[in-house]
């Protein structure tokens, strides 16, 4: 079934964290006096969706707010088939000389949920999720999505952020002049910065069991019209990160590692315990200027991910049910606005997956969009066409010869954008199964 989806609702997720990448910088624009100096920007939006049908909202943005490198998140929107979005959040909030807070909340209702593999399904047939499903193998119907995250990073007194916790880049028209943090060395304790965190999360969804998707739920499941399931989960998360970027919001040269664990301990209202562990390693490679090209960097990933608590068990008759598993949505999945980006998100998700992705991103010299009524208002630096491929699979065990059998992948283009010291790209991707279009903020990776 090939489709083409707006996918909209991560886009404000997205918006939300936006400075979330850039938590310990201050920008000093030099090409300020041209711009808005406005604290507050107001932006409203129209859009239509296959989930959402035509919408219409508005983006409320301000920085500073209590800090100089704070700022503060808000956007909401309401649709013709009746569908309500509310998210926002504060950034980059200093509460100490080396530690910063982000709070990013969200809610979301509307008839277009998709569910892959969070129910029992029948022992003969093939798991909704797994590398070997079928793309219509998910249910679907009306429900709420909600969020929260908390934030505490703290910038290690090692390498770049020994003497800065708040780091300052100086750019001209978004380009890096000085202020780099990126050195030839990987030693953390001379080169980059390295970050430690701490993020307690919360996250509900909900699927109203109706005659239009009673079918698709394995009867022994006990599931009948006019009941709701709830998937919920709570807990934390624990990470590292050594970024020798030269500059964090575009990089162009140097590299990112980072490892992080998750655990929902099953407290609470809690659908169940799980723990995931998630490891990656980022570089890219500057290629210099041309004629027509300000800039042009190749940029690299790669992302596995590992649930050691998943397993199953037989609930009824010829029906398993997955115990100890994040949502469809985390863990080791693939799909959605990072990985595999031709797919929906969490179309692909079990106990191990890995990834690869690559990018060539170019900004041209020419700017077409600069003289734009809308675009004079706002901090504009420059717009990058960028190309991208990616491949990966999930499997039901850590096995390296298995996670590179029968790689899903997905290909695409993108229009990235920089207005003040932020990146906001819409990806173009398609994959064997579907095509897909997403709004986000921040690169890549």
């Amino acid at each position: 079934m090939n489709q083409c989806r707006l996918s909209f609702a991560f886009c404000l997720v997205a918006l939300s964290i936006m400075s979330a990448r850039a938590d310990h910088v201050v920008e000093d624009q030099s090409d300020a006096n041209r711009e808005n100096k406005r604290p507050i920007i107001v932006f409203p939006y129209l859009f239509s969706t296959d989930a959402l049908d035509t919408g219409v909202g508005a983006i409320l943005f301000r920085k500073p707010i209590f800090q100089p490198q704070a700022s503060l998140f808000v956007t909401a929107y309401g649709t013709s088939n009746s569908s309500l979005g509310l998210f926002g959040g504060f950034q980059n909030v200093r509460i100490g000389e080396r530690l910063f807070f982000n709070a990013t909340i969200g809610l979301m209702d509307n008839d277009q949920q998709r569910f892959y593999g969070d129910l029992a399904y029948d022992i003969n047939s093939v798991p909704s999720g797994s590398n070997e499903s079928d793309e219509d193998d998910f249910v679907f119907g009306s429900g709420v999505s909600q969020y929260a995250h908390l934030t505490f990073r703290y910038v290690l007194p090692i390498g770049a952020g020994k003497d800065k916790p708040v780091h300052r880049y100086i750019t001209r028209d978004g380009l890096l002049v000085d202020g780099s943090t990126y050195q030839s060395s990987w030693d953390p304790r001379i080169s980059g910065r390295t970050f430690v965190y701490a993020r307690p999360f919360y996250q509900r969804r909900t699927l109203e069991v109706d005659a239009e998707n009673i079918g698709s739920i394995p009867p022994q499941t006990g599931l009948v019209e006019g009941e709701e399931v709830d998937v919920s989960t709570n807990g934390l998360e624990l990470g590292i990160e050594y970024d020798n970027r030269d500059f964090s919001p575009n990089p162009s040269q140097g590299s990112r590692i980072q490892l992080r664990v998750a655990r929902d301990f099953g407290w609470l209202e809690s659908y169940n315990s799980w723990t995931s562990l998630e490891f990656s390693v980022s570089k890219y490679w500057n290629m210099g200027e041309t004629e027509h090209f300000a800039q042009r960097v190749f940029a690299a990933k790669v992302w596995t991910a590992y649930v050691p608590t998943r397993d199953t068990e037989l609930v009824a008759p010829g029906i398993v049910h997955v115990r100890h598993r994040p949502p469809s949505n985390r863990g080791a999945t693939l799909g959605g606005f990072e990985r595999l980006r031709g797919y929906p998100s969490g179309r692909f998700n079990d106990k191990a997956a890995i990834y690869y992705g690559a990018e060539l991103r170019v900004i041209p010299k020419w700017d077409p969009f600069r003289g734009w009524p809308i675009i004079r208002k706002m901090p504009w630096r420059w717009w990058q066409i960028v190309g991208f491929a990616e491949v990966g699979r999930v499997s039901p065990s850590w096995d390296f010869g298995e996670l590179h059998e029968d790689l899903k992948w997905s290909a695409g283009v993108g229009v990235h954008i920089m207005i003040g010291g932020s990146v906001i790209r819409f990806d173009f991707a398609v994959s064997e199964e579907s095509t897909q279009f997403w709004v986000m903020a921040r690169q890549t990776f």
